[in-house]
């Protein structure tokens, strides 16, 4: 059964480096995704354009802290069903 992921920390993971509260929830071919546009927008603001680069990096890096958060809660869920149908005991009339 999987652990439930905190997801505040998953977005404040995401918020810091894009990809890693979506690796943090195993989610790894989209934390591998973010992670990447995030090392592209921060190529964009060291060597092309700063303003640029600046605002993408951080667009990035929200959208993946709001990603995050949000797979965190939906993941959450899916093991409260998963933990609430293990407890109630399976009953066959007929």
């Amino acid at each position: 059964m999987a652990k439930r992921k905190n997801p505040f920390l998953a977005a404040i993971l995401s918020l810091l480096i894009a990809g890693l509260g979506q690796i943090y929830i195993r989610k790894y071919p989209r934390g591998a995704v973010f992670l990447s546009l995030e090392i592209i927008t921060f190529g964009i603001f060291l060597w092309i354009h700063h303003d640029v680069g600046g605002f993408l990096n951080l667009s990035v890096s929200i959208f993946a802290a709001y990603d995050a958060y949000k797979l965190a809660v939906e993941m959450n869920k899916e093991i409260k069903i998963e933990e609430k149908s293990k407890e109630m005991p399976e009953v066959y009339i007929g």
